[in-house]
């Protein structure tokens, strides 16, 4: 049995990201409004630098789901990096709203930078690791669209960490 999605997965995990796109684009011809595809060839496109390429993927995720935390955070991160600040912190704050912990905490913070570091740390107060490391990878975007510091880079490379998960 041949299923390019499960095919694409193992492959882009295995860091065979150009197989790995032949197997998305093999699973759209397929089925064109393949969700997880699309944003999965979006992902390979954005590991790949190829923004663009993401960007447009990601897009098509968003259409068949527009609920997609994972495209909206892959989204927005692309779109920061082909400087088009304005879209990402839209984006980004389509991924916070739908988390009511992160929901709250954007409201009450602006993309300042004492704010920016406040909201950080009362977000790794009060949501599980494995969304404080999305939580940077957002405020790195929100930092990078108002004026890039040493303290961005600093979550950058802490929200580049796989999140540790404790198994009980």
């Amino acid at each position: 049995y041949n299923c390019p999605l499960a095919d694409g997965k193992r492959l882009f995990i295995a860091g065979r990201v150009a197989a790995a796109i032949r197997a998305y684009e093999q699973a759209l011809a397929v089925n064109g409004k393949d969700g997880e595809a699309w944003r999965m060839l979006g992902c390979c496109y954005a590991e790949s630098d190829n923004d663009a390429m993401a960007i447009e993927c990601l897009k098509e995720a968003l259409q068949v789901d527009p609920t997609n935390r994972p495209a909206l955070l892959t989204l927005g991160v692309s779109l920061a990096n082909e400087q088009m600040f304005a879209d990402a912190v839209s984006i980004l704050r389509k991924w916070i709203t739908p988390h009511p912990r992160l929901s709250e905490l954007h409201a009450e913070a602006s993309l300042a930078e004492d704010e920016m570091i406040t909201t950080r740390t009362s977000a790794s107060e009060q949501v599980p690791r494995v969304l404080e490391s999305d939580f940077d990878g957002v405020t790195v975007v929100a930092r990078q669209a108002t004026s890039p510091t040493k303290v961005a880079v600093d979550l950058f490379t802490r929200a580049s960490m796989p999140p540790q998960r404790t198994y009980r």
